[in-house]
Order: structure tokens, then C-alpha cells, then sequence
């Protein structure tokens, strides 16, 4: 083990997160001065006296970036040569490289204040559909069709990351292919993500098997008098929004007509089942969503895995009280129960529970803290 990481082991919670802080607005400031420098490099053009014919061949072979990281920089120094104000939103934390290298084609002299401060704190996915806004693209046509076996992955990987036919960015900053295997991989691996097409359309495309396209098919033909032209967003759009209905009806017990639970009897052990009308008054009052609430006082917010968590221990106290549940993601639920039980019981819970047989458990053996949902 490095002295370093031997180090960060002994010190607390609290100063690792602050040192952590540190280094990222340290990282911040570098990382403008390193655009700073890339833009007089380029302006100069001094990678010609260091043997090289283009500013990206430079920062790849020279000095070691991958090509994505010398691309987006090379954007990124290039539009902050003509607008200086990206430099200082970098160091702030308002802008990453990455924003501004989408934006960059898009960025004039006349739009260029408010476009930066639209896209002020934006995550990468929220910059493409501020891109998308900005340059609006066609509606993607329905379609289904049969596609080939997809190779071995050692075939796509094999590919090379240069040659021949490489090109480097182009001296405008609105090209916009990187001549990478890795771009392309990085393409295949988003293809499930809904991609922004401008003015709150998006493009959603996937791969389904036979199954799924027949059935497809044959719900298009039964729903010929409503959709006449068996558009597949309205189709979809229906199927997931029953879907939807469902899932909530079973996550959160939403129902149209709530029915009356039915009174607990003295005699019957506890059970781990929330009732329905706990989970409705929970899931409302938490926004369906992990109501977590930081030290900093950040509520988490996340709508994945959640589950439904007791304050006090179900474990302990075998009772469904709205009062004292809340919703939690799996992350924040787990870090309740640590703060329980104790992260080393947690640790032999979570191995026991992952070497043990795939049939289910009696009620009351699933876990120690809460009941999940």
C-alpha cells in the first residue's frame, strides 16, 4: 500500500471530505491555467518545433492525455481564447470542460453571456439538451428492423486508437469527431440513454428481441381505430404509463379508490409487510423519493432502488408507524442501518445474505432494520 493512501486511512470523516474539497477547487484552478496554456500553445503554434503537426498529436504522443481528454481540451482552449470569461467559470466550479466543448459550436459574441449562464452548473446530460434547444434536429423516424449479430467483444476492442486514417480537430472549434475507437465504443454503450432532439423531443432507441417485436406488432393491430398509423411513441407511451401505474400501485400502494386496511389481529405475529395505506401517506409526504437529508443539509432526492426504512428498528420493534418511516435509496438505508446495528454487523449480514440459498426467507429474516420495497 502507498504512503499516501496508508495516510488518508487514519485521518476522520469530516477532514477527508474537506481535504477532498480542496483538491477540487485546486483541480478547478489548474485546470483553467491548463486551458490558458493549451490556447498560447495552440495560438503559437509551437507543437511544429517540437516535431508535431497538430496541437492533438502533441498532447496525445508528447505529453501523455487520451485522445478524448486532448480533444475536449483543445475545444475547450480554443473557445475560451475568444470568450476569457470561461476561464474564470472554470475555476469557480461553473463550467467543466466538457460543457464547454458541446457549446462551444453553438457560443457567439452575441449570445455568449446568457448561453453561459444557462448552462451555469449543468451536468453533461443537461448541456445536450441545451445543446438540442439551441440547434434543434429532425424527429427520428419509427423503426423496426432486424439487426446483425454483434461481434465478439474482442473484435471491437481490437480496434485501433490511431493510424493512418486519423484525423486530429480541426482549427475550428465546431468540429466535433474525435478520431477515436473509444468514441465509437462510448457510442455503442449509450444507445439506450433517450438522446435530446430540441424543444422536448427526444430520440429513444434499443435492441429487442423477437418476443417484444411480435408483441409489438400485435398491439399495433388491435389498437388500429385509436392509432390508426401505429405510431410507436403513443403505443410505448400508453404501455409505459400503465406500467407506471402499476409499479406505483405497488411500490407506494397508490390506488384510484384506497381500500380500507383491514384491522390487525392481537393474536398474529408481526408482520414485515408494509400496509398500503402507510406506504401511500410515506411515499406522499417524501416526494416518492430518498428524503435523506445530509449534514450540509442536502436531501438526496434519488427515485432509485428505494426502500422503505423505520427509525425505529423493525427489528427491534416489529411496528409500521408513518410517523417514524421514511423513504430511502439503498445507499441511505444501508448507512441507517450502520448507524443501528453497526457497519461490521452490516458487512457479516450483506456476506451471509450473499452465500445464501436463492429460496426465500420467513418473514422477519430478510434483514435486520427495515422492510424494502
Amino acid at each position: 500500500m502507498s504512503a499516501a493512501l496508508s495516510t488518508l486511512r487514519r485521518i476522520g470523516n469530516r477532514q477527508l471530505l474537506h481535504a477532498l474539497k480542496d483538491l477540487i477547487r485546486r483541480d478547478r484552478q489548474l485546470e483553467a491555467d491548463l486551458l490558458a496554456h493549451i490556447a498560447e500553445v495552440d495560438s503559437r503554434k509551437l507543437y511544429r518545433e517540437e516535431g508535431y503537426p497538430s496541437l492533438f498529436q502533441y498532447l496525445v504522443e508528447e505529453l501523455g492525455f487520451s485522445e478524448d481528454a486532448a480533444y475536449n481540451r483543445i475545444q475547450a482552449a480554443r473557445t475560451a481564447r475568444v470568450h476569457p470569461e470561461i476561464l474564470e467559470r472554470i475555476r469557480k466550479g461553473e463550467l467543466h470542460v466538457t460543457a464547454v466543448k458541446l457549446l462551444a459550436p453553438h457560443i457567439t459574441r452575441a449570445n455568449h453571456a446568457e448561453l453561459l449562464e444557462r448552462a451555469k452548473h449543468k451536468t453533461k446530460r443537461q448541456i445536450d439538451e441545451l445543446v438540442a434547444d439551441l440547434a434543434p434536429r429532425p424527429d427520428a423516424p419509427p423503426l423496426v428492423r432486424r439487426v446483425p449479430e454483434p461481434k465478439a467483444p474482442e473484435a471491437r476492442l481490437s480496434e485501433p486508437a490511431t493510424g493512418a486514417g486519423s484525423r486530429s480537430p480541426s482549427e475550428s472549434p465546431a468540429s466535433h469527431q474525435a478520431p477515436t475507437a473509444a468514441t465509437a465504443l462510448a457510442d455503442r454503450s449509450s444507445t439506450g440513454r433517450p438522446e435530446p432532439l430540441g424543444r422536448e423531443r427526444f430520440k429513444v432507441q434499443f435492441t429487442a428481441d423477437r418476443e417484444f417485436v411480435e408483441t409489438l406488432r400485435e398491439v399495433q393491430a388491435l389498437l388500429r381505430h385509436q392509432v390508426p398509423d401505429g405510431d410507436l411513441a403513443r403505443i410505448l407511451g400508453r404501455g409505459l404509463g400503465l406500467l407506471l401505474e402499476d409499479v406505483k400501485r405497488k411500490k407506494f400502494g397508490k390506488t384510484r379508490r384506497p381500500a380500507r386496511e383491514p384491522r390487525p389481529v392481537g393474536e398474529e405475529p408481526p408482520s414485515r409487510h408494509v400496509p398500503n395505506s402507510v406506504r401511500r401517506e410515506v411515499a406522499a409526504r417524501d416526494g416518492e423519493s430518498c428524503s435523506y437529508r445530509g449534514r450540509n443539509g442536502k436531501v438526496c432526492g434519488s427515485k432509485d432502488f428505494l426502500e422503505y426504512e423505520h427509525r425505529d428498528a423493525w427489528a427491534k420493534h416489529g411496528a409500521h408507524r408513518s410517523k417514524r418511516m421514511r423513504l430511502l435509496c439503498r445507499a441511505h438505508n444501508l448507512l441507517a442501518a450502520e448507524g443501528e446495528f453497526g457497519r461490521e454487523h452490516m458487512d457479516r449480514f450483506a456476506r451471509q445474505e450473499a452465500h445464501s440459498d436463492p429460496a426465500p426467507t420467513r418473514s422477519g429474516t430478510s434483514s435486520p432494520t427495515h422492510s424494502k420495497a
